[in-house]
């Protein structure tokens, strides 16, 4: 069955991330989403969310069956997210020139609205915490001779930052694209609302759904391998010796 989930899910999330990207790159008016690398990017980035989640995913369920991480597995994970992550950045990089390069008269609008409406979100919480951290942490972590304890709290703190990341870019590509007026003459706000279907509490009911619809698939189809180590039983009694 996990096969069967895996084949219709992986194309299932290309084509939607791709088509999301197709989309926002088509868009030839708007120079912020106007981008041949677009849907590439877009792809990219959910390959590298996707492996932070599956890490995260794995470290958090086995701290509460009370599972020994396994590391061999956990380093390879961390070693794939490091490896994408220098990938997608350097698309990203890539596609910022030449967007750039293509917009010749909205060159100052794009410049105002990344040093002001945009700073935290892009160059605070993409660039530093999603991206320049990461690397340098799962580098540390894959690469150092540092204990496995040590390794598995850069590990989880590195994936959290990924995800940070990721979201900071979707909305920079979303709401940065909205930011400018159409004459390119100046910046406009977004407020977030609160109700509807673009409001923050249905926003947050997407994000949660995917957990949702986890748990009842890991519930319907266990994918735990049952010789796990349990760390109930691996603690050593008082009194005891090991």
């Amino acid at each position: 069955m996990g096969r069967v989930i895996t084949i219709i899910g992986i194309p299932s999330a290309f084509l939607l991330h791709g088509y999301v990207g197709f989309i926002f790159g088509s868009v030839k008016a708007n120079p912020w989403w106007s981008s041949v690398l677009m849907p590439i990017v877009f792809l990219f980035s959910a390959i590298v969310s996707g492996i932070a989640i599956v890490l995260l995913i794995y470290m958090v369920s086995s701290m509460f069956r009370w599972k020994q991480v396994n590391m061999p597995c956990l380093n390879k994970l961390g070693e794939l997210l490091f490896y994408a992550i220098l990938v997608d950045f350097s698309l990203e990089a890539l596609d910022f020139i030449q967007r750039l390069y293509e917009s010749e008269e909205s060159i100052n609008i794009l410049s105002q609205m990344i040093s002001s409406r945009l700073f935290i979100s892009l160059i605070i919480s993409q660039i530093v915490l999603g991206t320049l951290i990461p690397l340098v942490s799962l580098a540390a972590a894959r690469f150092g001779r540092i204990p496995d304890e040590m390794r598995r709290i850069m590990y989880l703190v590195a994936a959290v930052l990924v995800q940070v990341g990721i979201f900071s870019t979707r909305w920079n590509v979303v709401i940065g694209g909205q930011l400018f007026s159409k004459s390119l003459r100046g910046l406009t706000f977004y407020k977030l609302e609160l109700f509807g279907l673009e409001g923050l509490l249905a926003a947050g009911a997407l994000i949660v759904l995917p957990f949702v619809i986890l748990v009842v698939l890991v519930k319907l189809f266990s994918p735990w391998n049952h010789q796990e180590v349990d760390l109930k039983s691996s603690k050593v009694q008082p009194g005891t010796s090991e």
